[in-house]
């Protein structure tokens, strides 16, 4: 969902930009944006993941989550990653 937020943020500010230069019949640039709007979510998207797979348990912590649930949305992650490489 967090991930979700920063691809409408980047889409939003992106897409609109390229159309514009698109519009102006500079196609190179407009190429150019979406080229950095790729890169940039992309680089979101790599540094969110790891920053919960290494933070997870403490951001859960820090919510106010009670002490078994951490544990327990651990081993449904492992699970999760378990069945999506296979």
């Amino acid at each position: 969902m967090v991930i979700s937020a920063f691809a409408a943020l980047v889409g939003m500010g992106g897409a609109p930009h390229s159309s514009i230069m698109m519009g102006k019949g500079d196609k190179d640039t407009a190429e150019k944006i979406l080229g950095n709007c790729t890169t940039a979510l992309v680089f979101i998207s790599v540094t969110l993941t790891a920053l919960v797979l290494i933070f997870g348990e403490k951001m859960l912590m820090t919510f106010g989550v009670s002490e078994k649930i951490p544990i327990l949305t651990l081993k449904d992650r492992r699970k999760y990653r378990r069945h999506r490489v296979i």
